[in-house]
């Protein structure tokens, strides 16, 4: 998680993240947080209040919706309005 190339050693009793890759032999890992309560890291990292968050994503959702329809119904208009000139 924390971008090694190379496998790093860890003893027993020491914090895994999520993300790392087991190397070796079977491992016993004891969870110490819910998922449910772990921070959203590009939320946190941001500094954006979740439910400003919320308020953005319901706009990228609408302008998605329409987004390629839009994008297709405008490279339509243009093929129909250049092709007769070729």
């Amino acid at each position: 998680m924390t971008g090694e190339a190379e496998p790093v050693r860890k003893q027993v009793g020491e914090k895994l993240y999520a993300g790392g890759r087991q190397v070796g032999e079977r491992i016993e890992v004891t969870l110490t947080k819910s998922v449910a309560k772990l921070p959203d890291p590009v939320v946190e990292r941001r500094g954006v209040p979740e439910r400003r968050r919320f308020r953005h994503q319901r706009l990228a959702d609408k302008v998605g919706r329409y987004f390629t329809f839009m994008i297709l119904l405008i490279s339509f208009a243009t093929l129909a309005h250049w092709l007769p000139a070729t």
